[in-house]
């Protein structure tokens, strides 16, 4: 039975890791030339990162419904959305408006990467998301969990 339980803890870690490394080889794409139609509405990782220096900002997944969609158009390129943790972050770090001014300085300091995982296996994009909030410790992830 323990053998068992080592194997697949094994198999789900593997796995995580692979998607996380995957996700970084991904070429970001400058937020202000995202188009949000493109996003997929599948689950799946992301990862903001600054332009000037390429360190992570914010590493983030979506899942459910519309998740990458969700969480990259509808959440943190939609300025009528102002729960976005990344928002919040950036908005009381340079004092722009919560609106406009936090989409704006997104599109204006921000590159994005991301990578749409299958179906089956949210728990295992969670993990990944872990392994590189751990990792990379961005700047925006509150309180780096």
């Amino acid at each position: 039975m323990m053998k068992q339980i080592h194997s697949k803890l094994e198999a789900v870690a593997s796995r995580g890791v692979s998607i996380a490394q995957s996700l970084l080889r991904v070429a970001p794409e400058q937020a202000a030339k995202v188009s949000t139609k493109q996003i997929p509405q599948i689950a799946g990782i992301y990862i903001w990162r600054f332009h000037a220096d390429s360190l992570p900002a914010y590493v983030g997944v979506g899942l459910g419904k519309n998740g990458l969609f969700q969480r990259i158009a509808s959440q943190h390129l939609y300025s009528n959305y102002i729960k976005s943790v990344l928002r919040k972050a950036i908005v009381a770090e340079f004092g722009v408006d919560s609106k406009n001014g936090s989409v704006d300085y997104i599109k204006k300091h921000l590159s994005l990467a991301y990578l749409p995982c299958p179906e089956d296996e949210p728990s295992v994009v969670g993990i990944a998301e872990s392994i590189l909030i751990y990792t990379l410790q961005p700047k925006y992830n509150k309180d780096k969990k």
